[in-house]
């Protein structure tokens, strides 16, 4: 049972001070405002109590080693936003830290602490995101140690803040891993994935750093999160991050029903841009990519044609099946100089091209070519309100993942599946971490 320290309060009581005093029990009563607190965790402001009213405090649930208790004024009175979480004993959690580059170890941090408007999540699954493995090697320069990593996620609430709403202990849910906030001139116009001020969680880049989600728990705000059906795996739903940046990209693409759409790159997001752009109203979709392996599995999630640009000239191959003109819009999912040239070349006159892709910071565009021919380039970043769309998509089947995941993992195998995934293990997409896995 948790430590709990009593003190007593004023009519009009605020915050305060907690005496060192301390006692161990899992209910009780005070009278004139002596409420019983806990310890190891915040403490949500009090509202003034009545004059000489009785209170009691009670249990009010217990999950995964947090509880939350309930305050009520004996006349029968409920007190609105009277209740508080804390730690069952716990002051410290197990994480997958990054201690230093590529050096991963399973670890013990603080407990996560959660404002008024978060939510603790007990993490059930996290996939390791090809930004995770260049932040392990410190090429991205964005995920400098110590860091907990991890923001493709999903779990079960442990906790909410005094101002959620629509959250409850015991919530599935998911939830975006970009921390937007809501106020500014992007915010208010419905494009918080461009926020002035957004955090990415698992991120630490200079400006800020963001614990993420390889731990058994983690705290996000409520604003960000999405409830989850009960036939959603919660290893599939570490998957609707990605799936989110595909929808994202489809969304940002102009599409006319029987269009050709061809994806240049047929990796983990690749697939799912290629299942994305179908739903969308693409009757013809072409996949692209130098492995067989992953060009099968595009084939069985949707690709028409499929096209290994090592064997053949894919900009011939498309203009083949699209009677010379070439297709009406391409979506590219790498990010260097060759596979954006390539994504413009398959495209016709009056085009679109969407840039997915970011492993270059640069790249040498073929300027005279997009004038010419008036070609549309977007650019899609991460994703924009698509989430709930996203569980709908992938509880219906209509979006699917199972091909993709290569392997779930305790926090303990992280480092070495890291160190795989780095050296290019053969054939190996998407590793979810589980940390509560033995």
């Amino acid at each position: 049972m948790a430590s709990v320290r009593r003190h007593t309060l004023s009519a009009d009581a605020a915050d305060g001070v907690l005496p060192p005093d301390e006692s161990s029990l899992d209910k009780g009563t005070g009278h004139s405002g002596e409420v019983l607190f806990a310890t190891s965790h915040r403490i949500d402001r009090i509202p003034p109590l009545h004059k000489n009213a009785t209170l009691q405090c009670r249990p009010r649930s217990v999950f995964a080693g947090w509880a939350t208790f309930t305050c009520r004024q004996h006349r029968g009175q409920r007190l609105t936003n009277i209740f508080w979480t804390f730690s069952q004993g716990y002051t410290s959690v197990k994480a997958l830290l990054l201690s230093e580059y590529k050096k991963l170890q399973v670890t013990e941090i603080p407990v996560p602490e959660i404002a008024p408007d978060e939510v603790l999540v007990q993490v059930r699954a996290c996939g390791i995101c090809g930004s995770d493995i260049h932040g392990w090697d410190g090429s991205s320069g964005r995920r400098i140690p110590p860091l907990v990593m991890g923001h493709e996620a999903a779990g079960v609430v442990a906790a909410v803040g005094r101002d959620v709403k629509g959250y409850a202990e015991g919530d599935r849910i998911t939830f975006d891993s970009t921390v937007w906030c809501g106020k500014c001139r992007y915010c208010l116009g419905g494009r918080p994935n461009l926020c002035d001020n957004r955090m990415v969680l698992g991120v630490s880049c200079g400006d800020y750093r963001r614990y993420g989600c390889f731990a058994e728990y983690v705290n996000v705000p409520a604003r960000i999160c999405c409830h989850l059906p009960k036939n959603l795996s919660f290893e599939h739903a570490a998957l609707i991050e990605a799936v989110s940046v595909a929808v994202h990209a489809a969304n940002r693409t102009p599409v006319s029903l029987g269009d050709t759409a061809v994806v240049v790159g047929s990796g983990m997001i690749g697939l799912l841009v290629i299942q994305a752009i179908k739903q969308k109203g693409c009757s013809q979709v072409i996949a692209t990519d130098l492995n067989d392996a992953r060009l099968e599995v595009a084939r069985k999630l949707g690709a028409t044609t499929t096209i290994n640009v090592g064997k053949e000239d894919a900009v011939a191959r498309v203009k083949e099946l699209t009677n010379g003109r070439g297709a009406d819009v391409a979506l590219e999912v790498v990010g260097s100089t060759a596979t954006i040239r390539s994504a413009i070349d398959c495209t016709r006159k009056g085009g679109s091209v969407t840039i997915v892709g970011n492993l270059a910071p640069t790249i040498e565009l073929p300027l005279q070519s997009v004038v010419t021919r008036e070609l549309n380039i977007f650019g899609s970043c991460a994703s924009s309100g698509e989430y709930p769309a996203c569980v709908d998509l992938l509880a219906s089947g209509m979006i699917r993942v199972e091909d993709m995941i290569t392997a779930t993992a305790p926090l303990e195998q992280g480092h070495d599946w890291f160190a795989r995934l780095y050296d290019g293990e053969s054939n190996a997409m998407k590793v979810v971490l589980c940390p509560s896995m033995d």
